[in-house]
Order: structure tokens, then sequence, then C-alpha cells
């Protein structure tokens, strides 16, 4: 019976939760080894040990003239697991930088997470768990070609791009 309620509130929570989102965070082939960057309430999420670091590595598409490359870096710590012996509170820092493409597209991104840990079971854990990040993404245009630069034989630099110039870039929390 107990189990039954869990679920219902575990569920209760999931549609609260539900709203209109649109991103898309850099994501690695082995999802495990990168536990905050899938959810954050893997933060401090760990059995034998209170903290935890790590770094990732991914380079994609290595046949391309400029292929893609992400980079990231993390570390996380349990708090209060020793005080109380079935909950605790976790604290998490990530960085990560994607690069991309002819124009040098780049994301970087520096996030904080929290996460709150409560074992019911045994072998049952909830967790609650939040993030915050700021991110910057900028592309360089001085790099790229457009079609207003075909001669038409091959796109030539020096005819005016129509579009524009220098490094464009945006920074966001």
């Amino acid at each position: 019976m107990k189990g039954t309620k869990l679920t219902w509130v575990m569920i209760a929570m999931c549609l609260l939760s539900i709203g209109k989102t649109m991103a898309q965070d850099v994501h690695f082939s082995q999802y495990y080894n990168a536990p905050m960057l899938v959810n954050a309430a893997n933060t401090g999420l760990m059995s034998d040990d209170n903290y935890r670091m790590g770094a990732n590595y991914r380079n994609q598409w290595a046949a391309v003239p400029v292929p893609y490359s992400s980079f990231s870096v993390f570390t996380d710590y349990q708090l209060f697991r020793k005080d109380t012996k079935n909950s605790w509170l976790a604290f998490g820092l990530a960085m990560f930088n994607d690069k991309a493409g002819d124009g040098s597209m780049s994301l970087l991104s520096a996030q904080g997470s929290m996460a709150y840990h409560i074992q019911m079971y045994s072998n049952r854990i909830l967790s609650f768990g939040f993030y915050g990040a700021f991110v910057q993404r900028s592309v360089n245009f001085d790099y790229l070609t457009f079609d207003a630069q075909w001669d038409g034989f091959s796109f030539n630099k020096s005819l005016a791009n129509k579009e524009q110039n220098g490094i464009a870039s945006t920074s966001f929390a």
C-alpha cells in the first residue's frame, strides 16, 4: 500500500513539472559518465563515496573539414550523509564547451546543481534536483561563405556576403 501511494505522489510531481521547454544540452553517447548533465537529481547520488569528479571528451564526424568537439568537467559532493542515515543534500558544478563547424560555432556553459535525496527503502531513493546555468553561444561569420559569394565557378571570399560580419555572441542564464 505504501508503494502505491509513493507511485501516485511521483506521478503527480511529474505531471506538475511538465511545461513548455525549448532547449537541448550537450549530450555524450556514454551518458552514464555524465550524470549531472542527464538530470540534476543525479547530483551526489552515489553509494560508495562522498564526492566524485570527472571529464568527458567527444570528437564527432572527423571526416568533415571542421569536426565537432565537445568537452566537459564536473564535480559533485554530498553533505550531511553521515549525520543522517536516510537523507542527504548534494551540490555540484559542471562546465562544458562545444565547438562545431567552419564558423567556430561554440557553446560554453557553467552550471551549478543541488539535489536532495531521501532513502525510502533499502532499494528506493526519492531525489529532487535543481540546476541553473550561465551559457554563452557564439559564431564567427568571417569564416563562413554564403551564396552571394558564388561567382559561378567557386566561392570568392572577396565578394560581399550580404550577411552579418564578425562574431555574433549571446549570453543567457
